[in-house]
């Protein structure tokens, strides 16, 4: 009884790991395909329609417990319990520091609460995980811009607006610091 009690915690161990990177690899399919068609897209419809898609998929954590915490910091942020939800964000990374979207989140978060330097080295680390991830890079442009760091917050948009094009609020962002940065035409 115990060589098969055994057999089975073996087999379990060397399976899951397997099973955990099958996972993410289609996840990072679903992604790449997503980002495929954004690419294309041809209407603000359709191009808002993959973002949410992409949005949806980087916010789904690995596993219930992560989905949990993240859904819950979500609900704090929501009702102004910033401290809750900074506490849950802090432990979402402990459990899951390559989760970017855990690491853009808390940006978000800190940034609202006037921390733009860790919201930044969150934001670096969020990009690190997920080079892609425009709504990091919007948020760095953000307060890039907010710190008159205008030439630094445009690159930021630009890249954003390349991996994400057809998004009407960062566009409109984009040609407004393009002429602040650029000067206008005579």
């Amino acid at each position: 009884m115990r060589s098969w009690t055994l057999l089975f915690y073996c087999a379990i161990t060397l399976y899951t790991p397997l099973m955990a990177a099958q996972a993410n690899s289609a996840v990072t399919a679903d992604v790449d395909q997503l980002f495929s068609g954004l690419a294309q897209a041809t209407s603000e419809i359709e191009a808002a329609s993959l973002r949410h898609k992409i949005e949806h998929i980087w916010l789904d954590g690995d596993g219930p417990t992560l989905s949990l915490l993240m859904s819950r910091a979500q609900q704090a942020a929501a009702g102004q319990n910033y401290g809750v939800a900074l506490t849950l964000l802090n432990q979402t990374i402990k459990l899951a520091p390559d989760w970017a979207e855990a690491w853009n989140r808390r940006a978000g978060l800190r940034s609202q609460l006037g921390d733009e330097v860790g919201a930044l080295t969150d934001l670096s680390r969020a990009l690190s995980l997920e080079p892609r991830h425009f709504d990091a890079l919007a948020t760095q442009g953000q307060i890039l811009k907010h710190q008159d760091k205008k030439m630094d917050a445009l690159k930021a948009f630009l890249v954003a607006l390349q991996l994400c094009p057809n998004w009407p609020e960062l566009e409109t962002q984009v040609k407004a610091l393009k002429r602040e940065v650029e000067g206008q035409d005579i």
